[in-house]
C-alpha cells in the first residue's frame, strides 16, 4: 500500500525539524499494517513508521526502547498517524545460501535478547494453535465460506485436524513473524532481525520453523528436503527440542498463513489465484510432517 500524502509528510518533517540535516525520504512499500519510509540525512539514515493504532504504537515504542532500537522524535503525531523512528539497516533479505553457523548465531543472539522484555509490563499474548483452530473452523462452518475454501476444508483441513499437536501455552518471548523479509544481511554478512510488531509468548522453535520453511521453499511449490535437513542440523534441532515442539512450530507456520488469508477475506471478494496458491502451499504441510518424523527417527 502506498501513502497518499507523502508531500505533506515531507513538508511536516522539514517544518518541524524532526531529523537533523534532513535531505529526503523514500517510501518502502511493504503491504503491512503501517506505512514505512527511508529517511536520509547528511549523516544518518532512519526508518520512519506511520501507525494508525495508538495502542500498537505505544506497545512497539516500549519494545524498541527496551531493545535500544528507538530514535526519539520531538513530535510523534502527523494527521491521524503516530510516528515511530528507528535506525535504518542497510541490507538485503536473507537467503538460504546466507545461513551458516555465524549468521545463525547472529539470529540466535538477537532472539535471545527478547527475553530481557520479561516482566516489563508489555502486552504479549500467546497465539496458540487452539485459537487458530477455533477461528478457522468457525469460518469453514459459516455461510461465507466460498467454493475454493470448501476444497481447502475437504482436502487440507479435515486431514490436518487429525494431526494437530496441542501443547500448553509457551512461556518464551518469540518474534512471531520471522519471515525472510524481517532478517537483513548487511555488507559484512551480519544478520539483523527487524520488525518487532508481533512479539508474543510461544515456543522458541516456532521462530526457527517459520524461517526455515521459507528458506527451504516450503511456502511455494519447490520445498527442498535437503535444505531443510541442513538447517535442522545447523540448529542441532533434535538435541534441543522435542518432535512435538517442532511439529507445533510447523503447524503454526501453515495455520497462520491460512488464518491470515481467511481474515483478509472479510468484505473482500475471493481471489482464485491466491486461494489456489494457498492450497498448494498448505499441501506441503503433510510432506514437512513426514520429513520431520523421519529426521527425528534417524537419531534412534
Amino acid at each position: 500500500m502506498k501513502f497518499s500524502h507523502i508531500e505533506l509528510l515531507d513538508h511536516f518533517i522539514r517544518e518541524n525539524s524532526l531529523f537533523d540535516d534532513y535531505l529526503f525520504m523514500h517510501e518502502i512499500v511493504t503491504g503491512g499494517s503501517s506505512y514505512n519510509f527511508y529517511i536520509v540525512t547528511k549523516h544518518e539514515k532512519y526508518l520512519l513508521k506511520l501507525m494508525k493504532s495508538a495502542d500498537n504504537f505505544a506497545r512497539l515504542k516500549r519494545i524498541l526502547q527496551k531493545l535500544n532500537y528507538y530514535v526519539p522524535l520531538s513530535i510523534e503525531c502527523f494527521e491521524n498517524y503516530m510516528l515511530l523512528a528507528t535506525p535504518y539497516i542497510n541490507g538485503r533479505n536473507i537467503r538460504y545460501s546466507d545461513i551458516n553457523a555465524s549468521t545463525l548465531n547472529d539470529i540466535k543472539k538477537q532472539l535471545n535478547q527478547l527475553q530481557n522484555l520479561q516482566n516489563d509490563g508489555i502486552d504479549l499474548m500467546p497465539a496458540t494453535i487452539e485459537n487458530f483452530v477455533t477461528v478457522i473452523n468457525n469460518y469453514f462452518m459459516s455461510e461465507n465460506c466460498g467454493w475454493l475454501y470448501k476444497i481447502i476444508k475437504n482436502t487440507f483441513w479435515k486431514r490436518i485436524k487429525k494431526l494437530i499437536v496441542v501443547l500448553p501455552a509457551g512461556k518464551t518471548i518469540i518474534h512471531g513473524d520471522l519471515t525472510i523479509n524481517n532478517i537483513l544481511i548487511d555488507k559484512q554478512n551480519k544478520a539483523h532481525v527487524i520488525d518487532f510488531d508481533k512479539l508474543q509468548y510461544g515456543y522458541e522453535v516456532q521462530d526457527y520453523m517459520y524461517l526455515f520453511l521459507q528458506l527451504s521453499g516450503f511456502r511455494g511449490l519447490y520445498g527442498s528436503r535437503k535444505h531443510l535437513n541442513k538447517l535442522f542440523s545447523l540448529l542441532d534441532l533434535r538435541n534441543k527440542y522435542s518432535l512435538d515442539e517442532c511439529l507445533y512450530g510447523v503447524q503454526y507456520f501453515y495455520l497462520y498463513m491460512l488464518l491470515r488469508r481467511i481474515c483478509g477475506l472479510i468484505n473482500k471478494k475471493q481471489n482464485i489465484r491466491k486461494t489456489i496458491c494457498l492450497l498448494i502451499c498448505l499441501w506441503g504441510y503433510f510432506r514437512v510432517h513426514k520429513i520431520m518424523q523421519n529426521y527425528f527417527s534417524d537419531a534412534t
